[in-house]
Order: C-alpha cells, then sequence, then structure tokens
C-alpha cells in the first residue's frame, strides 16, 4: 500500500492547454450540458432493447414447451408402433411355422 501512496506522489498532474478555434474565442472544452440526454437517450435505447429480448425470450420459451410437448407425443407414438411391427412380425413368424408346404403344380401344356 505504501508503494501506492509512494508511486501516486511521484505523477504529476495533467495540465489542458485548450487550443481557440471558434470564431468567439473561446476554446473547445467539454460540453456538460450535453452530457447528461447522451446517457439517458442510451439507457432508453437499452431499455427498449431488452424489453423486446425479453419478450422474444418468452415467445421462444413457450416454442420450446410445446415443441417438448409434441416430442414426447411422437415417442410415445412411435413407441406404440415398435410394439405394433413387433407383434406382427411375431404373428407373421408364427403363420410361417403353422402353415403348411404348399407346392406348386405346373401343369404343362
Amino acid at each position: 500500500m505504501s508503494n501506492c501512496i509512494s508511486a501516486t506522489r511521484l505523477t504529476r498532474p495533467v495540465i489542458f492547454r485548450y487550443k481557440t478555434a471558434d470564431k468567439t474565442g473561446k476554446p473547445f472544452t467539454v460540453r456538460y450540458h450535453l452530457l447528461t440526454p447522451m446517457p439517458l437517450n442510451q439507457m432508453q435505447k437499452e431499455h427498449a432493447r431488452n424489453s423486446s429480448q425479453k419478450a422474444e425470450i418468452t415467445s421462444l420459451k413457450a416454442q420450446v414447451t410445446t415443441m417438448a410437448t409434441e416430442n414426447a407425443s411422437i415417442k410415445a407414438e412411435l413407441a406404440q408402433q415398435k410394439r405394433l411391427l413387433t407383434q406382427l412380425a411375431a404373428y407373421i413368424q408364427n403363420n410361417k411355422n403353422n402353415a403348411p408346404a404348399q407346392k406348386a403344380n405346373f401343369v404343362q401344356h
């Protein structure tokens, strides 16, 4: 801490020298009366942007919820179709094994 204090004591103050550029001879300086509206304007723009982003996020969350519900429905339907296909394959296999062997009778002319 003492190093920081001694380092600040070694610094020299900054001196500004204004260049006169306007016609009345007044130096160009910071226009403090314009500084307050600028951040206020920026803050209002950011607030509007944040509001629109919040609305978009809400909309996207609703879409995700809807898609999750649809996804669960599709998964349930797919599982049901797999069960039906398994039953159908078992039925076909069972009928193949129990069916009598049929021979084709060809008639020659």
